[in-house]
C-alpha cells in the first residue's frame, strides 16, 4: 500500500459521494488520524493503515502525508517511523509500508509515489513506461521517474524525475493500470533512440517478442525524422530479432556484428540420429560451433523446483558432453566477454579453430 502527498484540496471531499456516506468515510480518516497523533509509536502501524485505507477510499481525501503535515508533530513522527521500519520512505512525499524486493516493483513503487504530485498532462515513458509494459530494465535507469510532457518548454531532471518534452500522438499513448502511459511500439523507440547499440537492440527484440511489428516500428521512427538518436533507432530496428530470449543474448548479438563475426543462426535445436540433444543460443552450422551465454541469470531460468545451482551446472556438463559426442564444439562467455568485445570476438574465432580441429580429429 502506497501513500502519497497530493494537490487535490478538502473543498472536494464530498464530491460523487451522498451526504451520509461521505460524512461516515470522512469521521473514519478523522479517527484513525487521531490514533496516530495520540497513540504510542507500537499503535502507529494499525493507525496508519487504517487512515490509509480511509483516505484512498476517498481519493479527495487529503492523504495522511499532509494531513500529518499540518501537524508539529508531523515531520518528526514520520522520521522517527522510518528509522523503526515501520514506513518505508519511497521519495519526499510518498511512503509505503514496506519495501518491495526487486528493482521493478521498488521502481513502481516511485511511479505511484511521484504522480500524485505532479500537474496533469505529463505521459509516463521511456524506463518508466519499460517497467510498466515489462521492456528490459537498466539500473542506471530506474532511480528516476522517466515523463514526457506534449507542451512547450525545456526538459528538467531531479533528484526523482526526469522530464522531457517531445510531441506525442494520441495512438501513442496507452492506459496501464489507470496510468497514461506510452505505447509499447513508442516506448520501445524512445528508448532505441536514446540508449547504446546493444541496449536499443536488446528493447526492440524484445518489443518484437511482445507482438509488436517492425513496420509499425519503421512507420513511428518516420513521423519525427529529425528528432535525436533516429539514425541509431533505425540501425537497431534492422538488427532486431524476437529469437533473442535474453538481454545478454541480443547484445552478444550486436557485439558479434560489430567485430565482424559471421551471423549465427538463433535458438538452434541440436539433433543427433533422430534424437533431440537440446538448443542453443548460437549456432554456426558450417562450423560446428555452437555458442551459449553464461551467466547466472541463465543459470536462475534454468532452475526447477528442486533443484540447487549445483544440480544445474552438472546438467549443463552432461548436455554439452552430448553435443561434443555428436561432433559439436561448445564455446562460452558470461558478461565480462559483452563488455569487452574483442574478448567475445577472440572466444568465438578461436572456437572456430577448435572446432575445425576437433572434426578432424574425429
Amino acid at each position: 500500500m502506497l501513500f502519497a502527498r497530493s494537490r487535490t484540496r478538502a473543498k472536494s471531499t464530498f464530491r460523487g459521494r451522498s451526504r451520509p456516506d461521505a460524512l461516515s468515510a470522512y469521521r473514519q480518516v478523522l479517527s484513525a488520524c487521531r490514533q496516530v497523533l495520540s497513540g504510542s509509536s507500537e499503535a502507529w502501524p494499525r493507525a496508519l493503515t487504517v487512515c490509509c485505507d480511509a483516505a484512498m477510499d476517498l481519493p479527495d481525501v487529503l492523504p495522511l502525508n499532509d494531513f500529518l503535515t499540518r501537524n508539529a508533530i508531523a515531520r518528526n513522527e514520520c522520521r522517527r517511523l522510518v528509522s523503526e521500519g515501520h514506513v518505508h520512505r519511497v521519495r519526499h512525499g510518498a511512503y509505503a509500508n514496506s519495501p518491495e524486493g526487486d528493482r521493478l516493483a521498488r521502481h513502481l513503487q516511485l511511479i505511484l509515489g511521484t504522480l500524485p504530485q505532479l500537474t496533469a498532462g505529463a505521459v509516463v515513458s521511456h524506463a518508466s513506461a519499460a517497467a510498466l509494459h515489462q521492456l528490459p530494465l537498466f539500473d542506471d535507469l530506474l532511480h528516476q521517474v522517466w515523463l514526457t510532457r506534449r507542451d512547450g518548454g525545456h526538459g528538467r531532471s531531479t533528484r526523482w524525475l526526469r522530464v522531457l518534452h517531445s510531441p506525442i500522438a494520441d495512438d501513442e499513448i496507452d492506459t496501464i493500470e489507470s496510468i497514461r502511459v506510452t505505447s509499447l511500439a513508442r516506448t520501445a523507440l524512445d528508448l532505441a533512440r536514446s540508449l547504446p547499440l546493444t541496449r536499443a537492440v536488446a528493447v526492440l527484440d524484445h518489443a518484437l517478442r511482445q507482438g509488436v511489428d517492425r513496420t509499425q516500428l519503421t512507420e513511428l521512427l518516420a513521423r519525427y525524422p529529425r528528432r535525436p538518436g533516429t539514425l541509431r533507432a533505425r540501425t537497431a530496428i534492422s538488427l532486431a530479432d524476437p529469437l533473442s530470449e535474453s538481454v545478454p543474448e541480443s547484445e552478444s548479438r550486436v557485439v558479434m556484428i560489430q567485430q565482424g563475426i559471421p551471423a549465427p543462426t538463433l535458438q538452434f535445436e541440436v539433433r543427433h540420429l533422430g534424437v533431440f540433444l537440446g538448443r542453443s543460443d548460437f549456432a554456426w552450422e558450417e562450423q560446428r560451433l555452437l555458442g551459449e551465454f553464461d551467466g547466472r541469470v541463465k543459470y536462475d531460468q534454468l532452475l526447477k523446483p528442486g533443484q540447487t545451482p549445483a544440480d544445474v551446472v552438472l546438467a549443463e556438463k552432461r548436455r554439452e558432453q552430448r553435443l561434443r559426442e555428436a561432433q559439436w564444439w561448445v564455446v562460452r562467455w558470461g558478461y565480462d566477454a559483452i563488455v569487452h568485445p574483442e574478448q567475445l570476438a577472440r572466444s568465438i574465432r578461436t572456437g572456430f579453430r577448435n572446432a575445425a580441429a576437433f572434426a578432424h580429429a574425429a
